[in-house]
Protein backbone atom coordinates (compact mmCIF):
# COMPACT_ATOMS: atom_id res chain seq x y z
CA UNK A 1 0.00 0.00 0.00
CA UNK A 2 1.51 3.06 -1.10
CA UNK A 3 0.23 6.82 0.24
CA UNK A 4 1.26 9.87 -1.94
CA UNK A 5 -0.07 11.70 -5.13
CA UNK A 6 -0.85 10.52 -8.34
CA UNK A 7 -1.96 11.91 -11.64
CA UNK A 8 -4.69 10.68 -14.58
CA UNK A 9 -2.78 11.80 -17.70
CA UNK A 10 -4.25 11.83 -21.28
CA UNK A 11 -1.87 10.76 -23.47
CA UNK A 12 -3.82 12.04 -26.30
CA UNK A 13 -3.48 15.60 -25.52
CA UNK A 14 -1.29 15.70 -22.60
CA UNK A 15 -4.28 17.35 -19.69
CA UNK A 16 -4.31 16.20 -16.44
CA UNK A 17 -5.85 15.16 -12.86
CA UNK A 18 -3.91 15.46 -9.74
CA UNK A 19 -5.06 13.97 -6.24
CA UNK A 20 -3.68 12.05 -3.65
CA UNK A 21 -4.11 8.84 -2.29
CA UNK A 22 -3.77 7.04 0.69
CA UNK A 23 -3.88 3.77 -1.48
CA UNK A 24 -2.93 4.63 -4.81
CA UNK A 25 -4.94 0.89 -6.27
CA UNK A 26 -7.70 1.98 -4.73
CA UNK A 27 -7.82 5.05 -5.68
CA UNK A 28 -7.60 4.61 -9.06
CA UNK A 29 -10.29 1.51 -8.77
CA UNK A 30 -12.37 3.85 -7.50
CA UNK A 31 -11.63 6.58 -10.39
CA UNK A 32 -12.19 4.00 -13.06
CA UNK A 33 -15.41 2.75 -11.55
CA UNK A 34 -17.01 5.94 -11.67
CA UNK A 35 -15.27 6.81 -15.12
CA UNK A 36 -16.61 4.23 -16.74
CA UNK A 37 -20.60 4.39 -14.84
CA UNK A 38 -20.02 7.96 -16.08
CA UNK A 39 -20.74 9.63 -12.42
CA UNK A 40 -16.83 10.71 -11.96
CA UNK A 41 -17.19 14.21 -10.25
CA UNK A 42 -14.61 16.15 -12.28
CA UNK A 43 -17.05 16.94 -15.19
CA UNK A 44 -14.00 17.80 -17.75
CA UNK A 45 -12.31 14.20 -17.15
CA UNK A 46 -15.49 12.30 -17.66
CA UNK A 47 -16.33 14.10 -20.77
CA UNK A 48 -12.55 13.32 -21.50
CA UNK A 49 -12.82 9.63 -20.93
CA UNK A 50 -15.93 9.23 -23.47
CA UNK A 51 -14.03 11.05 -26.50
CA UNK A 52 -11.11 9.27 -26.50
CA UNK A 53 -11.87 5.97 -24.52
CA UNK A 54 -9.65 4.08 -21.62
CA UNK A 55 -6.70 3.81 -23.65
CA UNK A 56 -5.69 7.45 -23.63
CA UNK A 57 -5.21 7.54 -19.89
CA UNK A 58 -2.55 6.76 -17.95
CA UNK A 59 -3.20 6.62 -13.98
CA UNK A 60 0.62 6.94 -12.07
CA UNK A 61 1.94 7.86 -8.97
CA UNK A 62 4.03 10.94 -8.75
CA UNK A 63 5.65 10.95 -5.66
CA UNK A 64 5.04 8.98 -2.36
CA UNK A 65 4.90 10.44 1.34
CA UNK A 66 3.71 10.24 4.94
CA UNK A 67 -0.55 10.49 5.00
CA UNK A 68 0.22 13.19 7.20
CA UNK A 69 1.62 15.54 4.12
CA UNK A 70 -0.81 14.51 1.36
CA UNK A 71 -2.87 17.56 1.50
CA UNK A 72 0.12 19.93 1.52
CA UNK A 73 1.82 18.20 -1.20
CA UNK A 74 -1.04 18.40 -3.40
CA UNK A 75 -1.80 21.73 -2.44
CA UNK A 76 2.01 22.13 -3.98
CA UNK A 77 1.63 20.52 -7.28
CA UNK A 78 -2.06 22.09 -7.87
CA UNK A 79 -0.26 25.22 -7.43
CA UNK A 80 2.67 24.57 -9.87
CA UNK A 81 0.97 22.47 -12.70
CA UNK A 82 -2.57 23.73 -12.81
CA UNK A 83 -4.76 20.43 -13.73
CA UNK A 84 -6.95 20.85 -16.69
CA UNK A 85 -9.38 18.45 -15.40
CA UNK A 86 -8.97 19.32 -11.24
CA UNK A 87 -12.57 21.15 -10.47
CA UNK A 88 -10.70 22.34 -7.65
CA UNK A 89 -7.95 24.62 -7.34
CA UNK A 90 -7.42 23.92 -3.56
CA UNK A 91 -6.83 20.30 -2.32
CA UNK A 92 -9.52 18.31 -0.58
CA UNK A 93 -12.11 20.71 -0.78
CA UNK A 94 -14.49 21.64 -3.31
CA UNK A 95 -13.53 26.02 -2.44
CA UNK A 96 -13.05 27.71 -5.20
CA UNK A 97 -15.35 25.84 -7.37
CA UNK A 98 -16.89 28.11 -9.81
CA UNK A 99 -20.17 27.28 -11.38
CA UNK A 100 -20.92 28.70 -14.79
CA UNK A 101 -24.80 30.62 -15.05
CA UNK A 102 -25.75 28.16 -17.93
CA UNK A 103 -25.13 25.42 -14.76
CA UNK A 104 -27.59 27.58 -12.39
CA UNK A 105 -29.62 27.45 -15.21
CA UNK A 106 -29.94 23.67 -15.48
CA UNK A 107 -30.35 23.31 -12.08
CA UNK A 108 -33.21 25.46 -11.89
CA UNK A 109 -35.08 23.97 -14.76
CA UNK A 110 -34.05 20.66 -13.37
CA UNK A 111 -36.36 21.50 -9.84
CA UNK A 112 -38.85 23.41 -11.70
CA UNK A 113 -40.50 19.88 -13.28
CA UNK A 114 -40.25 18.18 -10.14
CA UNK A 115 -43.50 17.08 -8.60
CA UNK A 116 -44.00 15.48 -5.21
CA UNK A 117 -46.14 12.78 -4.78
CA UNK A 118 -48.98 13.24 -1.86
CA UNK A 119 -47.66 11.19 0.48
CA UNK A 120 -44.15 12.80 0.28
CA UNK A 121 -46.12 16.19 0.78
CA UNK A 122 -47.68 15.46 3.39
CA UNK A 123 -44.67 13.86 5.29
CA UNK A 124 -43.09 17.43 4.69
CA UNK A 125 -46.04 19.43 6.18
CA UNK A 126 -46.25 17.20 9.09
CA UNK A 127 -42.62 17.66 9.66
CA UNK A 128 -42.72 21.43 8.95
CA UNK A 129 -45.83 21.80 11.69
CA UNK A 130 -45.55 23.31 15.40
CA UNK A 131 -42.98 25.44 17.20
CA UNK A 132 -39.75 23.82 16.25
CA UNK A 133 -36.12 25.28 16.81
CA UNK A 134 -33.51 26.09 14.04
CA UNK A 135 -32.88 22.01 14.47
CA UNK A 136 -36.46 21.18 14.00
CA UNK A 137 -36.83 19.96 17.54
CA UNK A 138 -40.34 20.58 19.06
CA UNK A 139 -40.83 21.89 21.92
CA UNK A 140 -42.75 20.94 24.60
CA UNK A 141 -45.07 23.39 26.24
CA UNK A 142 -43.48 23.10 29.68
CA UNK A 143 -40.10 24.26 28.15
CA UNK A 144 -41.60 27.14 26.37
CA UNK A 145 -43.39 28.24 29.79
CA UNK A 146 -40.65 28.08 31.18
CA UNK A 147 -38.48 29.84 28.67
CA UNK A 148 -41.30 32.45 28.93
CA UNK A 149 -40.93 33.04 32.06
CA UNK A 150 -36.80 33.28 31.74
CA UNK A 151 -37.25 35.94 29.03
CA UNK A 152 -39.57 37.83 30.80
CA UNK A 153 -38.29 41.72 31.44
CA UNK A 154 -35.45 41.17 29.35
CA UNK A 155 -34.43 44.65 27.34
CA UNK A 156 -32.60 45.15 24.19
CA UNK A 157 -29.22 46.21 24.27
CA UNK A 158 -27.86 48.91 22.24
CA UNK A 159 -26.58 47.19 19.52
CA UNK A 160 -29.76 44.63 19.12
CA UNK A 161 -32.06 47.85 19.41
CA UNK A 162 -29.44 49.78 16.19
CA UNK A 163 -29.64 46.31 14.50
CA UNK A 164 -33.96 46.19 15.27
CA UNK A 165 -35.18 47.75 11.45
CA UNK A 166 -37.46 50.41 11.16
CA UNK A 167 -41.04 50.38 9.01
CA UNK A 168 -39.56 52.56 6.61
CA UNK A 169 -36.43 50.23 6.05
CA UNK A 170 -38.44 47.04 5.64
CA UNK A 171 -40.59 49.34 2.79
CA UNK A 172 -37.60 50.13 1.27
CA UNK A 173 -36.23 46.52 1.29
CA UNK A 174 -39.33 45.49 -0.34
CA UNK A 175 -39.27 47.55 -2.78
CA UNK A 176 -36.09 46.78 -3.85
CA UNK A 177 -37.27 43.05 -3.70
CA UNK A 178 -39.83 43.59 -6.17
CA UNK A 179 -37.56 43.08 -9.34
CA UNK A 180 -35.52 40.42 -7.78
CA UNK A 181 -35.18 36.91 -9.71
CA UNK A 182 -34.77 34.50 -7.59
CA UNK A 183 -38.18 33.65 -6.73
CA UNK A 184 -38.98 36.33 -3.44
CA UNK A 185 -42.19 37.75 -3.98
CA UNK A 186 -43.70 40.01 -1.51
CA UNK A 187 -46.71 38.76 0.60
CA UNK A 188 -49.54 38.09 -0.96
CA UNK A 189 -48.69 38.21 -4.67
CA UNK A 190 -49.66 35.28 -6.29
CA UNK A 191 -47.09 33.19 -7.89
Amino acid sequence: MSTGIYEILNAADGKRYIGSAVNFSKRFYAHRRRLVDGTHHSTHLQRAWVKYGVNAFLFKPILTCQKSMLKFYEQQLLDKIKPEYNMSPTAGTTLGVRHSPAFGAAVAARMLGIKRSPTTRAKMSLALRGNKNAAGVMHSPEWRVRMSARLRGNTHTLGKKLRIRTSEQCAAISMRMMGNKNGCRPRGEAQ
